[in-house]
């Protein structure tokens, strides 16, 4: 049996030291938080896999594979 599960982030960030920022500096924004997550990204899906195991009656196994995508 294959379980699927999407996930949404929301980010939320107070600027104090600004009432505005141009579409470059919300790119940059962006692209830290996408790099944390994927750097990330192991160890935060490995914690969920030890959660599960801990709290439910769910056997998993074989239950990750990662495809590294490089971006442009």
């Amino acid at each position: 049996m294959k379980y699927t599960v999407k996930v949404e982030l929301e980010v939320e960030i107070d600027l104090f030291e600004t009432d505005y920022i141009d579409e470059e500096e919300q790119e940059e924004l962006n692209d830290i938080i996408t790099e944390t997550l994927l750097d990330n990204g192991v160890e935060i899906t490995q914690e969920i896999f030890n959660e599960m195991k801990k709290r439910t009656n769910v056997s998993i196994q074989d239950a990750f594979t990662f495809n590294e995508q490089t971006m442009d």
